[in-house]
């Protein structure tokens, strides 16, 4: 018998509506969190594709004030969550509603954080290092493949040491987050797929995790199966809803699995080519998901061979060239990087 699978195991989640202009809700439920003046947190492409607007107006409608910061670049840098907090100060802001994808919510997360607790962002790095709650955070994704709406965790670049930094606490788990499949029709076949390989690595690695339960294994599993259904039709039906829907829901359960199960090597891999100014993280989650196929001989499907000229020599990674079934080639190095445990199972 297996005794681990009756260790403890803590399960945090927050409270999610999903469903068709679910992100129309903003202004009901800023309003039940007790907001007269909402930062809204964004990015200036979801904001040029025009996701800001029906949330801004349902802020309105329930006569809720609103400051927009769309300061935030990919991989958001702490100089733009000190920025951020800076003014949601001046303004008098009291709650947090973010719009976009990982890097908007991430940001979001350390402006509030920052807010209550009156220190610089870098000070907060590692697990359950948060003494003050934010203030209440709404998430609108509008990407299917973060999970940042979901998840316990935040994701911030140190600028001076040119590393990212982990802040991991149950603290800055929104407190509801309003999963819209619209806002995905305006993305592009590229990001959808990127983001989409996102959220299936989430899950693999969650399942693989020794900090896995059989409550995160129902999630990955079932986000496993969704994903690997419905990506490929989303990619190539770009404005169809149901398929957004169900990627959508994909990624719901993958950010469910690895906010408590965590994540491995393939991120790890990522993070360290992601906060380059060439690549966003998404893009390089591909690549870095194929070097667990390390290996002398690459897993070439049944009948096919790998490329020749190759060294046998030393492990390679191995991907398949787009377009050319059969004909491998070597990825390329996704250099060196650690893998670190966040803390036990149920710290906190």
């Amino acid at each position: 018998m297996d005794r681990s699978r009756f260790e403890l195991r803590k399960f945090v989640a927050p409270e999610f509506i999903i469903g068709e202009k679910a992100r129309l809700l903003a202004g009901r439920y800023a309003k039940n969190l007790g907001a007269r003046h909402a930062m809204v947190v964004t990015g200036p492409h979801v904001e040029k594709a025009g996701w800001v607007e029906g949330v801004v107006k349902s802020l309105g409608e329930e006569g809720i004030g609103h400051t927009v910061f769309d300061g935030v670049s990919p991989n958001p840098r702490d100089s733009e969550v000190m920025n951020g907090a800076k003014i949601f100060a001046e303004d008098g802001c009291d709650s947090i509603v973010v719009v976009g994808g990982g890097s908007p919510i991430d940001c979001a997360k350390g402006i509030g954080i920052v807010f209550s607790n009156n220190r610089h962002i870098l000070t907060f790095e590692g697990v359950d290092n948060i003494p003050i709650p934010p203030p209440p955070l709404i998430c609108i994704p509008t990407t299917a493949g973060t999970g940042a709406d979901v998840s316990q965790f935040a994701i911030i670049s140190d600028t001076g040491r040119k590393v990212k930094i982990a802040i991991i606490s149950k603290k800055i788990v929104p407190d509801i987050a309003l999963v819209d499949p619209e806002p995905l029709l305006t993305l592009s076949k590229e990001l959808t797929a990127h983001t989409g390989m996102d959220a299936l690595t989430h899950s693999v690695e969650a399942y693989v995790s020794n900090a896995s339960s059989p409550v995160t294994d129902m999630y990955a599993l079932e986000s496993i199966q969704i994903v690997n259904t419905y990506l490929p039709r989303a990619v190539e039906e770009l404005k169809k809803l149901e398929w957004r829907y169900q990627t959508m829901l994909g990624s719901l359960f993958a950010g469910l699995a690895f906010s408590n199960a965590s994540l491995g090597a393939v991120h790890a891999m990522a993070h360290s080519l992601g906060d380059s100014p060439i690549f966003r993280m998404a893009s390089v989650m591909p690549s870095c998901s194929s070097m667990s196929w390390s290996s002398t001989t690459p897993p070439a499907p049944a009948g096919t061979r790998p490329s020749a000229g190759r060294s046998a020599s030393r492990p390679r990674a191995w991907t398949m060239k787009r377009g050319e079934p059969g004909s491998w080639e070597p990825l390329p190095p996704c250099g060196r990087a650690s893998v670190s445990r966040y803390g036990s199972p149920i710290s906190g």
